[in-house]
């Protein structure tokens, strides 16, 4: 494979079955998405000059059908096709880009993103996924219309403090990160599948799975009512929600760049 010694930035869209990762960023002594597409690049390249960046730092188990990476080397690959195929080889077999292509190298990936959309699917019964084996398996039926009605508190700028992974410590330093807006939340249900479709510019840690966690929570009547929810968003002083569904049903589904 020949290369040009120019610096450049690539473009990669990713997929991957999270189940068994630790999640996107490198972690030491863990299994992880970055780490797994770094050691492809290295084995393709035969050099470590060069920089990865995610769009999202999805965490452990979470899958993605369009990870957005930016690829910043010490080299430029003079056919991209053979590249990609290359990089496909090397990767395991959860793993596949889906496009490259070249951008500019001012090209600032978390600038440019506008829109993210993650999808979370749930089973009534049990179904072996043949792209996601781990699709998670709630075991119950499902009313979407009800479901789509819960998720109206959402929408809207909000502050997720009692909906997301931060710490007491980490909102302190960064009191506005909770902040967030959601722009729509849509419940479809596909068989004996029901997903929920949550788009927005940008998400907090567990903040997707917290918010599922909440609406099956009230849906099931045990403990919490309707009002609960309003209750934790508005009042960021009560305390964290305290359900959060499982990593297994959540996929980065798609990202819009500007």
């Amino acid at each position: 494979m020949s290369w040009s010694k120019d610096t450049t930035k690539l473009l990669l869209s990713l997929s991957y079955d999270g189940s068994g990762y630790a999640g996107w960023i490198i972690q030491p002594h863990q299994q992880t998405i970055q780490g797994a597409l770094n050691q492809a690049i290295k084995k393709v390249t035969k050099t470590t000059d060069f920089k990865t960046l995610g769009a999202s730092k999805t965490d452990a188990g979470v899958h993605a059908l369009d990870q957005k990476v930016v690829l910043t080397c010490a080299f430029q690959p003079q056919n991209l096709e053979r590249f990609q195929h290359a990089l496909n080889k090397a990767l395991p077999k959860d793993l596949h880009i889906q496009n490259i292509e070249v951008v500019d190298t001012d090209f600032n990936l978390h600038q440019m993103v506008q829109e993210k959309t993650y999808r979370y699917t749930l089973s009534e019964s049990w179904v072996l996924n043949q792209q996601r084996y781990s699709l998670l398996w709630h075991g119950r039926k499902l009313v979407a219309d009800e479901l789509q009605r819960l998720a109206q508190v959402f929408i809207g700028h909000h502050n997720f403090q009692n909906f997301c992974g931060l710490s007491q410590a980490e909102i302190a330093q960064q009191p506005q990160a909770t902040w967030r807006e959601i722009k729509n939340i849509t419940v479809e249900h596909h068989g004996s599948q029901i997903s929920f479709l949550i788009q927005g510019p940008t998400f907090i840690r567990y903040q997707i799975r917290m918010i599922v966690g909440a609406i099956l929570a009230v849906y099931e009547g045990k403990k919490y009512q309707a009002a609960d929810l309003s209750k934790f968003l508005e009042n960021p002083q009560v305390q964290k929600f305290p359900k959060v569904a499982p990593s297994e049903g959540l996929c980065l589904e798609k990202i819009i760049l500007k």
